[in-house]
């Protein structure tokens, strides 16, 4: 599955591996498995603990490709307040390796859209996303 492409160089998901691929020089290499961990998946995961998203874009300040993993643990039955925030997986292409954050979203914003895939745009990938309180009604 299309994660994303940049400037010719493809990421692809398949069979619960990342990869870079660049079919102008025929190369790939497939990426070690993301510090946050679920079973085989698709680009939209759910398997009861984890959801992700994945995304991949091109950062010119450091001149280097990244692999973005947006995870949320589960939040069935729980408080907003008790909600954990979602983990976040960086792979860098210069470093080789994933890296793990974790960031809040600003309060009442949602991730939307699950089918559309991010997009990457001056050096920061972008999420379609909604207003708990205005369903229907989008942000990037």
């Amino acid at each position: 599955m299309l994660i994303g492409s940049v400037n010719g160089l493809f990421s692809l998901y398949d069979q619960g591996r990342y990869i870079l691929w660049n079919p102008s020089i025929r190369k790939f290499i497939t990426l070690p498995k993301p510090c946050v961990t679920v079973k085989p998946c698709i680009t939209i995961m759910t398997h009861g603990r984890i959801t992700c998203r994945p995304a991949f874009g091109f950062d010119p300040r450091t001149n280097d490709y990244k692999v973005v993993r947006i995870a949320f643990p589960s939040r069935i039955n729980m408080s907003e307040k008790a909600k954990p925030p979602p983990l976040i997986d960086v792979y860098s292409l210069n470093e080789g390796c994933w890296r793990i954050t974790s960031a809040a979203f600003p309060p009442g914003i949602n991730l939307t859209d699950w089918c559309r895939p991010a997009a990457s745009l001056n050096g920061a990938v972008h999420f379609a996303a909604e207003y708990k309180q205005k369903p229907g009604c989008p942000l990037v």
